[in-house]
């Protein structure tokens, strides 16, 4: 055997060995160091960001519409982060549905309550495609349809805080 190979097999175990204290001296320096701990104490540490519900929007796509020959006011309610981006919310919903303020004196026509809170109560609610919940919320009768009408949702969160929204709703015949 020469002295060339000896000596690279030779630098090579070195080399490793040096590799393998570096390896050990860092993640150990690392896992005692205060400086890199995430329960930070100090006056300076910046603040973490975490998306939670600022805004809520009645969706433009809300319609009156048929559903197994029943009427239907189809609510679609869009809650947003500070961002401005879509977000899911666990929330206890109110919709009050009333005249346009205009021609009937702003009179009470149906008020609903809906509960999205689950996981069940999401994948039921929730549509992927537009970013909404979506609520199909049944009239007695097609008259709410024909005329101008007002809805307003509140959303009480489960923190505690309420948001609200309010949209005028197009009338659409659904008698033909």
């Amino acid at each position: 055997m020469s002295i060339l190979h000896m000596s690279h097999g030779y630098a090579s175990k070195i080399g490793a060995l040096l590799l393998m204290g570096y390896f050990l001296t860092t993640s150990w320096g690392c896992a005692n160091d205060s400086h890199h701990s995430i329960e930070d104490t100090s006056q300076n540490k910046p603040s973490v960001w975490q998306p939670v519900a600022t805004s809520m929007r009645v969706h433009p796509a809300t319609q009156y519409r048929t559903l197994d020959n029943s009427p239907v006011l189809e609510v679609r309610v869009e809650m947003t982060d500070s961002l401005g981006d879509p977000i899911k919310v666990s929330a206890i919903y109110r919709f009050e549905l009333s005249g346009d303020g205009i021609n009937d004196e702003d009179t009470q026509y149906y008020a609903w309550d809906e509960r999205v809170l689950t996981k069940t109560d999401h994948l039921k609610r929730y549509d992927a495609v537009t970013r909404c919940y979506v609520f199909p919320l049944a009239l007695d009768d097609f008259d709410a349809a024909n005329q101008p009408t007002r809805l307003w949702a509140q959303a009480q969160l489960i923190d505690g805080r309420k948001l609200e929204a309010m949209a005028q709703v197009v009338p659409r015949d659904l008698t033909r």
